[in-house]
């Protein structure tokens, strides 16, 4: 939604196209492939998970930000909502 948002505004107001240049960068009946491209930005960490797997994935944001692998794959292969093991004591 932001990209549009920013496509649009920039669009509009910085260079001064009017709203049906802007609408026809979207029409593939054009030839125009940007709504293809916005499609495929929405689904990439999607497809990126299911070509490369949440370990990988893991993995390379790891070694982007350092963090410690083995904490990084630890969080990863968790699940959601771990058990709460809460200790009270009744007097």
């Amino acid at each position: 939604m932001l990209t549009v948002t920013f496509e649009v505004g920039l669009g509009r107001w910085a260079f001064g196209y009017s709203w049906a240049q802007i609408a026809a960068d979207y029409n593939l009946c054009q030839g125009r492939l940007m709504a293809i491209g916005l499609v495929l930005f929405l689904f990439a960490p999607l497809i990126a998970t299911t070509l490369l797997g949440k370990a990988a994935i893991v993995t390379g944001i790891v070694k982007l930000f350092g963090y410690p692998l083995k904490t990084a794959l630890k969080f990863a292969t968790s699940s959601p909502h771990p058990p709460v093991t809460a200790r009270v004591q009744i007097p």
